[in-house]
């Protein structure tokens, strides 16, 4: 009802549900409501959609939901990507993500660089890669330096 106590449409921009002349009660999305019940667009800076005036529920890419419902970018130390506010996707090089989805250096004997948290892409010298990916000892007889974990490079004298 307008002030003239007539009934008329809803005379609020972006209001798909008023509660009197001045005052929404929903919003048509993705706009939300502000504290004086009026539809605005999201104010929560880099949100995708919002869930509330002050919350976000979702993010625009690169950043992620904190818990206060903020985005932040990635608080994880050597994360490039964030999965979550608290699990890492892909870590910055030489890291390597962990069982919890931290990232991590590479702590496998002998390996010069981790492929992930539990193989190995290259070893120290003179270790070889073995079929788990994981470094060993050259494991040919009568070889003194493997070119591979099946290969001779050099024989000994």
């Amino acid at each position: 009802m307008n002030p003239s106590q007539q009934c008329v449409s809803c005379p609020l921009s972006n209001c798909q549900t008023c509660l009197s002349y001045t005052a929404c009660q929903t919003c048509t999305s993705p706009y939300v409501l502000n504290p004086s019940q009026l539809c605005v667009a999201c104010q929560v800076t880099n949100c995708q959609t919002c869930a509330s005036y002050t919350t976000c529920q979702t993010c625009n890419s690169p950043y992620v939901l904190s818990p206060s419902q903020l985005c932040v970018s990635c608080p994880i130390t050597n994360c490039q990507t964030c999965l979550s506010y608290t699990a890492c996707q892909t870590c910055t090089s030489p890291y390597v993500i962990n069982p919890s989805q931290q990232c991590v250096s590479c702590t496998l004997s002998n390996c010069q660089t981790c492929a992930t948290f539990t193989t190995c892409q290259t070893c120290n010298s003179p270790y070889v890669l073995n079929p788990s990916q994981l470094c060993v000892s050259c494991p040919l007889s009568n070889c003194q330096t493997c070119a591979t974990f099946t290969t001779c490079q050099t024989c000994n004298s």
